[in-house]
């Protein structure tokens, strides 16, 4: 480990982040809370750690690092804004490990966005279903970055992405601003990085 570069602990309780329990997590993005709070509950008790987030650009943005890099599926809706779908390509661009899953509101097809979903599901959403989704697609984060779709990035209009080697970066070939971030150490670093490069795509989102 660099000593230039110390370790990141946590501001309440000093412990070390890189110790924090970074088993794979489900992070909910719906509008109804009741909904959000049913299903997390249908998930914690199937045995699959889950939360709930107001949306889907918010998870990635204000959760806590150490929740960001435990987060294997998003499960959101198919009313998304703007700025959710924009996030969740993000997502894709940086690490197509991560699995989305979008419950859709009636019976017609959802609009596969470019191949951003992995699973549909219609409602009422059966929680056994939902389970079982998210099972086949949560250990996909936990896969080596070189199998199945890890290996297809698809950076968003407009801007030039490297995740690697020397150094993750994001470039605006609108207005040339960059943004560059120290290669990450851990998970918890890595989920740092992710947060800082989809916050700099959004706010220099193209129209």
């Amino acid at each position: 480990m660099d000593p230039s570069r110390p370790e990141l602990v946590d501001d309440e309780t000093s412990e070390p982040l890189s110790g924090r329990d970074l088993r794979p997590i489900v992070l909910l993005a719906l509008a109804d809370h009741f909904t959000c709070t049913k299903l997390r509950g249908d998930l914690i008790e199937r045995g699959r750690d889950a939360a709930c987030v107001i949306s889907a650009a918010a998870a990635i943005i204000l959760s806590a690092p150490s929740m960001l890099a435990r987060a294997s599926v998003f499960v959101v809706e198919d009313s998304l804004t703007p700025q959710d779908r924009n996030a969740l390509h993000w997502i894709r661009a940086l690490d197509p490990r991560r699995a989305i899953v979008v419950i859709a509101s009636g019976a017609e097809p959802v609009d596969d966005d470019a191949q951003l979903w992995d699973g549909v599901l219609t409602r009422p959403v059966d929680p056994g279903e939902l389970c079982d989704v998210v099972g086949a697609l949560g250990d996909r984060a936990a896969a080596p970055a070189s199998a199945g779709r890890g290996t297809m990035r698809r950076t968003p209009p407009g801007f030039e992405l490297r995740v690697g080697f020397p150094w993750p970066m994001v470039r605006c070939t609108r207005c040339s601003a960059t943004r560059h971030c120290e290669v990450p150490r851990d998970a918890v670093e890595q989920g740092i990085v992710m947060a800082a490069l989809v916050t700099f795509g959004l706010a220099h989102a193209h129209d």
